[in-house]
């Protein structure tokens, strides 16, 4: 989902001025040591680099507990960067000695395999820098990181927000590198961010657990999957559709959804194409929602927007261009099928659990602006996109 920037001075900046001050002592201790090469081990190392990280994209490490206005953002920034980088939490006292014991014991390559096991949260696009009179696929104000641009080809669009080059013309005429199996489920339908809801309209009038989010199932994202899960067993594809809520706490939303994924793999090994199903956030400068639509013979249905993650963020995730492929060829079936229905497809620094398959994305379906009507409306037509480009897989 995208994400609202919201800045909040004064009282806000003393509760994250350790949080910077931190990794700031840590890293000058690093170029400290290096320069008079005093032996450190690996863990020790490994944090430190963090701490670097941190520092260098400091906007991004912001971006990751920025969402929907929530009123503690700062202190679960600061949280974030103690755990994250530290390996404590700072209410959890227990942890702080836990947090030391890799080092003392020197189980570095432990330390490092969990660390690479924890998934970033992180927005799948920044904010527009919308006008009043923008449409839902305009360019997105500009990103710190640079990137590499695409140029549009067979009527596919791509938003790169990476450094990573990307041939779209290659990537069509390239075959995929899976295969379906002849018994079991071949989708799983999977929402990280299970709570996020739409703007309520009168045929579905909800009460919000949060900012256009709600923990009723019929109102929020599930009810998406809902009717997409129906719409692609009606063209014959097996499909295992997970409900579990997976951002009761926002920050471990990714690490959550990441264990239900390797379950669900494990029992159902069939399983080739993992569909993450978010809803997106756009406002306007003056703060209005936007809402992602399109028109489909008479009828107004959302728009859908496919992202895929990469390796940029340092994940590992080998084969990131293999979901590139199968998302540019879906996108490819969709405008087709139905021109003005998919925004530019996204390529992302972030690695949203796409390393499970190779044949996962995240599929943003309308935003919230769009009522829930809107967004059902569009399950057929992906289904159909979907569904003729499995039934391609030989």
């Amino acid at each position: 989902m995208r994400v609202r920037i919201i800045y909040s001075a004064g009282r806000h900046q003393k509760k994250m001025a350790w949080a910077v001050f931190i990794p700031l002592v840590i890293y000058g201790l690093f170029l400290f040591a290096s320069c008079v090469k005093l032996p450190m081990p690996s863990s020790v190392v490994l944090q430190t680099s963090l701490c670097k990280n941190i520092l260098y994209e400091n906007s991004a490490m912001l971006k990751v507990m920025q969402y929907d206005n929530h009123p503690d953002l700062w202190q679960m920034t600061g949280d974030f960067v103690l755990e994250n980088l530290l390996g404590f939490r700072i209410d959890q006292p227990r942890t702080i000695l836990a947090a030391q014991m890799s080092i003392l014991k020197q189980y570095e390559p432990h330390a490092i395999q969990t660390l690479k096991k924890v998934e970033e949260e992180q927005p799948t696009q920044a904010v527009p820098n919308a006008k009043p009179t923008v449409k839902p696929t305009d360019k997105p104000q500009e990103e710190t990181t640079p990137s590499v641009e695409v140029q549009p080809s067979q009527g596919v669009k791509i938003s790169n927000t990476t450094q990573k080059q990307v041939d779209i013309d290659a990537l069509l005429s390239e075959k995929l590198s899976f295969a379906k199996r002849k018994k079991g489920p071949t989708v799983m339908i999977v929402h990280t961010h299970t709570t996020e809801a739409f703007t309520p309209s009168q045929k579905f009038m909800y009460q919000p657990s949060d900012t256009d989010r709600s923990n009723d199932n019929a109102f929020n994202i599930v009810r998406v999957g809902d009717e997409l899960e129906k719409e692609l067993k009606a063209r014959g594809i097996g499909v295992v559709h997970d409900k579990t809520t997976h951002d009761t706490d926002f920050r471990y939303s990714y690490r959550n959804s990441l264990e239900t994924v390797e379950e669900t793999i494990k029992k159902n090994p069939s399983i080739q194409v993992v569909l993450d199903i978010h809803r997106d956030a756009i406002y306007f400068d003056n703060g209005k929602k936007l809402t992602a639509t399109t028109q489909v013979g008479n009828t107004r249905v959302a728009q859908a927007m496919l992202v895929i993650g990469t390796d940029q963020g340092g994940l590992q995730h080998p084969n990131w261009r293999e979901n590139l492929k199968f998302g540019v060829k879906l996108h490819k079936k969709m405008i087709d099928k139905v021109p003005g229905l998919m925004r530019p497809l996204m390529i992302a620094p972030y690695r949203y659990n796409q390393h499970i398959t190779k044949g996962a994305i995240i599929m943003e379906i309308g935003s919230n602006g769009n009522t829930l009507d809107e967004v059902l409306k569009t399950c057929p037509y992906l289904a159909d996109g979907i569904s003729a480009v499995i039934k391609e897989i030989p």
